[in-house]
């Protein structure tokens, strides 16, 4: 590679890891529907889908697709044109998507856990005519839909592609006022009766490859204000296909990969369905993401790979019922979406290899906005505080956020990303998209990520936290609640640990909530939390040391992301152990 010259974006040292072939590869030109087609054209045989005991094949699901688009087509939905999907990982959300893609229409993948003022106003935002919502999700956006410029709304059964007795029985548990409006409502059809509207168009349904035209349409979280439209395309979906088709990854065609992240997240949609999919390997889908689905998913399916966010994976070790399970199928276990603890990894790998699985974690880093991932653990890596390193076309290094210079290795600033794999653009939020993006003088892109983390020397990319994870103490000064939750974690008995800052008399204190090991209990809790303050006390500045400590079992989930509930850990006070308590 020759000389370093410090700087990541010049040097790309994590190149070593990958072949030419990875390097120098092509992002195809087509769509994402043509992509897949294209790499199954000789194995439509081949199980695409499999959900609950159905399995779909290749050549059943184009099939279901080409019926899709021309009911699309004959409702008036054309090139351009958008239409609202507001469903979990089933094959007919599966259908709608690439029946976008063969159209040129975008789905735009409504977050079923948005409050109503926030479907409406994204709804309204993309001028969608046309609402396909899962029948167990109706609820969920009824009273959005009467103020929304929607004009008809077609529910898709969650057993629609099941065996008729399944389906019968799940009619027979529709909500009561679903099956009304469906009864009494000329606006509201199901699934089935949408499809007959194929008979009349009789034109073709595909159009031909447009750069840069988007597929589907992923939301921001709205955590730190409006929730916001991503576009994702064609060219970025299949630049994210081929660099993993590309890479140093083990899969040949029949594997099994398990799809639990939700489908209106970028990773649920382009890591966790269409990329395994474009590779031949059949999706097991399953339509909802919490713990249990995904530990019964494990038992039932022994899939050859599972992408979980950490927390879930972590469920798995600490449930004595998983005893048992048999991971000698899993060729990759995957997490990414949040950081995984040292301490939490070293674990998860041990509990891995005990249960028979050949690999270790693989690690992943992204966002919606980048198009999913960024970066990849794989064989070989030794990066156990790190996230892996880029992937092959991806190139990610730290800047200064004051004065957008680029740092050098170790040095920690803003992440940065830049990727063929990014969205287009926020939907009609130019300055959204200005601020989100940055050209530099070279030309390129970069996607400001608003992490705080470095590069080694080594191409491994290092997160510590997000840029806004910080406050302004009583001197004036910045600290980042990170830098204390790093101290707290060195101890020993700590498994998991996050901060928050709250204001108390007008002044920001810092609450530590702390899981201890779970083989620490009894009369140590009192001494471990003494331990833990007096740690806090000999290594950080005396703002950053935290008022108050709280010890918890598990840490609440958002709905919204399947990731730790910040907001509720910030207006948690109960049974808290002060600082002022443990310097008595």
């Amino acid at each position: 590679m020759g000389n370093l010259t410090g700087y990541p974006s010049i040097d790309k040292p994590w190149l070593k890891y990958y072949n030419n072939e990875a390097i120098r590869v092509a992002i195809p030109q087509k769509t994402l529907y043509q992509n897949i087609l294209d790499h199954n054209r000789n194995s439509m045989s081949n199980v695409a889908l499999q959900y609950f005991d159905t399995k779909i094949t290749y050549q059943s699901l184009f099939d279901r697709v080409e019926v899709c688009a021309r009911a699309l087509l004959a409702v008036g939905i054309t090139c351009g044109d958008c239409f609202t999907v507001c469903s979990s990982g089933i094959p007919e959300t599966v259908t709608l998507i690439l029946a976008a893609s063969k159209i040129g229409a975008v789905a735009n993948m409504l977050n079923p856990t948005f409050q109503t003022a926030q479907m409406i106003d994204r709804i309204n935002e993309t001028g969608a005519k046309i609402l396909f919502v899962m029948d167990k999700m109706y609820s969920f956006v009824k009273d959005a839909i009467d103020k929304t410029c929607i004009e008809t709304v077609i529910v898709i059964p969650v057993a629609e592609s099941l065996s008729f007795p399944i389906r019968v029985l799940s009619m027979m548990k529709t909500d009561k006022m679903l099956k009304a409006a469906v009864r009494n409502k000329e606006n509201i059809i199901l699934w089935s009766k949408f499809l007959k509207n194929r008979n009349n168009f009789t034109g073709g349904t595909e159009v031909s490859y447009a750069k840069d035209r988007p597929v589907a349409m992923v939301y921001s979280s709205g955590t730190t204000g409006a929730s916001k439209g991503i576009l994702l395309t064609n060219d970025g979906m299949n630049a994210s296909i081929v660099q993993y088709e590309t890479s140093p990854f083990q899969y040949q065609t029949g594997n099994t990969f398990l799809h639990l992240i939700p489908i209106w997240f970028s990773t649920g949609m382009v890591i966790s369905l269409f990329m395994p999919m474009c590779l031949g390997i059949s999706s097991i889908l399953i339509p909802s993401c919490n713990a249990d689905s995904f530990k019964n998913a494990l038992l039932k399916y022994k899939p050859n790979y599972a992408l979980a966010v950490a927390g879930l994976w972590l469920s798995v070790i600490n449930d004595s019922a998983m005893e048992e399970l048999d991971l000698s199928n899993m060729i990759y276990p995957i997490t990414g979406g949040e950081y995984i603890l040292p301490k939490s990894e070293k674990a998860l790998a041990n509990f891995l290899a005990a249960h028979g699985c050949k690999n270790p974690l693989v690690k992943g880093y992204g966002m919606c906005e980048l198009g999913a991932t960024a970066t990849t653990s794989f064989d070989g890596m030794d990066c156990a505080e790190a996230v892996g390193a880029p992937l092959p076309k991806v190139i990610v290094s730290a800047f200064d956020p004051d004065t957008d210079e680029e740092l050098q290795y170790g040095q920690r600033g803003e992440l940065r990303v830049d990727t063929p794999c990014r969205m287009k653009e926020y939907f009609r939020n130019p300055d959204a998209t200005a601020a989100f993006f940055k050209r530099d003088g070279a030309g390129q892109i970069w996607g400001c990520t608003g992490d705080i983390g470095y590069v080694d020397a080594n191409g491994y990319v290092h997160i510590l936290g997000r840029a806004s994870d910080c406050y302004i103490a009583c001197d004036g000064k910045k600290y980042y609640l990170f830098d204390t939750k790093a101290v707290i974690l060195q101890d020993d008995a700590v498994f998991q640990c996050e901060v928050v800052n709250v204001t108390v008399d007008s002044a920001q204190r810092l609450i530590a909530h702390i899981i201890l090991d779970k083989d620490v209990f009894g009369d140590d809790i009192q001494r471990i939390i003494t331990r833990i303050h007096a740690l806090c006390k000999a290594k950080l500045p005396v703002h950053a040391i935290p008022y108050a400590y709280k010890l918890r079992e598990d840490f609440p989930v958002s709905e919204n992301s399947n990731k730790k509930d910040m907001h509720k850990l910030k207006t948690d006070f109960e049974g808290l152990i002060f600082a002022h308590e443990l310097d008595a």
